[in-house]
């Protein structure tokens, strides 16, 4: 059985809850992070140096960074092949949300959320969601002739940046802005392990 470090509030948690769901894996959960702490325990800190989550134990291997986890459950247990034109397209849109897509979500997140509100700057939180915009423009071209981000299947590329998404609508308007995209996230909306993990609150991190 899978063993997963880590707590729900986490984007990066729930997109592997989400593979893991997806993917039919027995799993067990161990809940740190956060408000639950954990993470700078001498076990801890032995399975994942940088002391953040998630981290999983599949047998005796321990994988911590959430897109790597991705890879490595999707490339073991999914069912698009390793190697493939599909494997590689869905692997740079993995790559194109870690770099033009996450780090804007981060800091509106925090300017709209995990900050106290006399500490939020209304500046920073427009420059952010603007830059927000300008990546899912390339996101809808994607989506205009592709049912997926990995293609034709289902996939990791799709989990990594679906799990940004209900935030993101709570956050901006972007989601009617734009047709193919409002249309994909509307079929992540259909799949169980996504409202199981995606639709959920985030309460506990409001600042």
């Amino acid at each position: 059985m899978i063993k997963l470090w880590g707590r729900m509030s986490s984007v990066n948690v729930q997109k592997v809850t989400w593979s893991l769901l997806e993917l039919n894996l027995d799993y067990q959960q161990v809940v740190v992070g956060g408000i639950y702490g954990g993470t700078d325990s001498i076990e801890y800190l032995k399975l994942n140096p940088t002391g953040k989550v998630p981290t999983i134990q599949d047998n005796e291997l321990n994988i911590w960074e959430s897109h790597t986890i991705l890879r490595y459950l999707w490339s073991k247990y999914g069912e698009i092949a390793t190697g493939s034109q599909e494997w590689y397209v869905g692997d740079q849109w993995m790559d194109f949300t870690n770099v033009n897509v996450m780090p804007h979500f981060i800091q509106l997140f925090w300017q709209e959320v995990r900050l106290p509100r006399v500490q939020r700057d209304p500046t920073k939180a427009s420059f952010h969601k603007a830059e927000l915009e300008k990546a899912f423009l390339f996101v809808e071209q994607r989506l205009q002739n592709n049912q997926w981000l990995n293609g034709k299947s289902f996939g990791p590329a799709d989990i990594a940046l679906g799990s940004l998404m209900e935030r993101t609508a709570d956050l901006t308007d972007i989601l009617i802005k734009f047709e193919h995209l409002h249309s994909w996230v509307n079929n992540l909306r259909s799949r169980r392990p996504y409202v199981q993990t995606i639709m959920t609150d985030y309460d506990e991190l409001r600042g």
